[in-house]
């Protein structure tokens, strides 16, 4: 199996055991049968060296609700109490190779596995061997960022050496993101203190791919990844210290298309190595901690006020992340929460300013339109009161009510009581814009209802009470007939009526910009069409049997037009 992984095991040896190699000729015998066979010697006998801690296991796999990486701490295992048991423990490795180069049943690091036959590793402290601890790890000595796991991830060029190009990935499913949303990525990275596992350091491109479904290397393990979603890349991973806690924070923004599903951690460019003068040979170990992502918060979208004010700011708050809000015109920060109440005089453009972890900014803005100023209901609603349907001393008597429009109303609340608490009527209805219709039925019998209207408004403003007394008179066994009020009589003719599929209306005079209104007996729009023609005709097949009322637009100094109109099937 030439030009195999062997060559991670064979540098880690050759730094224990104390052999004298040359850098590119311990790489060049990395398959040799006598390195294998001192490699499992090597790995057999570090099994019991060092006792593993004990670890207390987390809770949750997410570090919160605004967290949108699972275990991106590398906290939880799906080995349980056992903790990691090998090398190549992520769900890598060749079928038939030996040892622990050969596939694992499943990764041992909850949520994570390898993109491909290549071998990256997830080390513990609690692991069974001190090879995949990280005080004593095969191919690093390092303290994790926080707890106690972390991943190590090769890769290397091969140059004019004769060995190919490898790179390790891993991987995990998140939430699919929202298309046009900005997220914020970070991590912490280290460079292996172990100068054979990597012997170069990285100039950029190591980092986070988010992207549609899983990426996956061609050539079983040897070819790098093709970037195909947004990235959040490195600049320079170098060795600044030698403390095991030589941590550096990578991190960016970046928008959603909305069909990222999944994170994949890995070296993105085969030419982002800082190669050491005179090695044609490069390859680099890279520790990897704490990764998380977040959707960035905004200001939120415009909107109306309210009598009571609006709320500014929509998302989750990022850990470590600070907020400013400012309004238009001025540059003082006004507020320093996520969320903010405001109740603008005038409309107003506010900004958010959200200052994330690694210092970087992301800004949006929302307006605040001021509503038009609630009007005092002063006048009592005019209503009127009008039979519909013939009474008998044995049948149900319906009545119209209809309410003129007043400005500044949007609701209206009717009463109707005869003293008879089984009898009584209360109904609430929105203004259609032309005041409203609707209508009362079941009133039995000969009686009288003492009716009232109120009308209202969102600011909570009240109309005095207009009332009136409806006369549900008792007709003779022929039958009686109703009447309407002069004043709502209609001119529009309207046909069929009833009407079981369609109904066709005449306008007198067509207009472009007035409309056609097909009210349900809450006032609620049924159907709309403009008025552009002689004759339109309404499709209302679909709508419930009962009756509605036509308003058709009103010529010049009048009122609407209503009819009423009765719908069968």
């Amino acid at each position: 199996m030439k030009h195999s992984l062997f060559f991670k095991a064979i540098s880690a040896l050759a730094l224990t055991s104390s052999l004298v190699l040359g850098q590119h000729t311990a790489y060049a015998q990395e398959d040799e049968p006598w390195a294998k066979k001192l490699l499992q010697q090597r790995r057999s006998a570090s099994k019991p060296s060092v006792p593993p801690l004990v670890v207390t296991r987390p809770t949750t796999i997410m570090k919160g609700p605004c967290e949108l990486i699972p275990n991106g701490d590398f906290e939880s295992q799906t080995t349980g109490s056992t903790g990691p048991t090998q090398l190549n423990n992520l769900g890598g490795g060749v079928p038939g190779w030996p040892g622990d180069q050969a596939p694992i049943a499943a990764s041992e690091l909850q949520s994570w596995s390898s993109n491909s036959q290549a071998t990256p590793e997830y080390y513990a402290n609690n692991g069974t061997i001190a090879n995949i601890r990280p005080a004593t790890g095969a191919y690093a000595s390092f303290s994790p960022f926080s707890g106690v796991g972390a991943v190590g991830l090769f890769s290397r060029r091969g140059g004019n050496t004769g060995f190919d190009d490898v790179s390790e990935y891993i991987n995990a499913a998140i939430p699919t993101l929202t298309a046009g949303s900005r997220y914020y990525a970070q991590f912490q990275a280290q460079l292996s203190s172990n100068t054979l596992a990597a012997n170069s350091a990285v100039s950029n491109g190591f980092g986070l791919l988010f992207s549609n479904g899983q990426p996956t290397a061609n050539n079983g393990f040897r070819d790098f990844i093709t970037i195909n979603g947004p990235t959040v890349l490195s600049g320079p991973i170098a060795r600044t210290n030698t403390s095991l806690n030589d941590w550096r924070l990578v991190s960016g923004q970046f928008t959603a298309s909305g069909t990222e599903n999944r994170v994949t951690i890995g070296m993105f460019n085969p030419t982002g190595y800082a190669q050491p003068v005179g090695t044609n040979l490069v390859n680099t170990y890279i520790l990897v901690d704490d990764v998380e992502l977040y959707k960035i918060p905004t200001a939120g979208p415009d909107r109306a006020c309210s009598s009571t004010g609006v709320q500014l700011g929509e998302g989750c708050a990022i850990p470590g992340a600070t907020y400013a809000w400012r309004q238009s015109g001025n540059a003082t920060v006004q507020a320093t929460t996520l969320q903010w109440n405001v109740q603008p005089a005038t409309t107003t453009t506010y900004t958010l300013t959200v200052r994330l972890p690694d210092g970087s900014t992301h800004t949006t803005s929302v307006k605040v339109n001021v509503c038009p100023p609630c009007p005092a209901l002063t006048d009592a609603p005019t209503f009127y009161l009008v039979q519909q349907t013939p009474n008998t001393s044995n049948s149900n008597a319906t009545f119209n009510i209809k309410v003129l429009n007043t400005p500044g109303v949007e609701f209206f609340t009717l009463n109707l009581q005869n003293g008879n608490p089984a009898d009584n009527r209360i109904m609430s209805v929105n203004d259609d814009g032309f005041g409203f219709s609707t209508f009362v039925l079941g009133l039995i019998g000969e009686t009288w209802y003492h009716t009232t209207v109120v009308a209202s408004n969102s600011c909570g403003n009240v109309s005095p009470t207009a009332y009136k007394y409806l006369h549900v008179p008792g007709c003779p066994p022929g039958g009686c007939s109703g009447g309407e009020d002069p004043y709502f009589t209609s001119t529009t003719p309207a046909y069929p009526n009833p009407a079981a599929a369609t109904l066709n209306v005449e306008v007198t005079t067509p207009s472009t910009t007035g409309f056609i209104y097909l009210l349900d007996g809450r006032g609620n729009v049924a159907r709309k069409v403009r008025a552009n023609q002689k004759t339109t005709t309404l499709d209302v097949q679909d709508l419930p049997a009962g009756l509605y009322q036509l308003v058709t637009p009103a010529e010049a100094g009048k009122k609407p037009v209503r009819t009423t109109i009765q719908v069968v099937h």
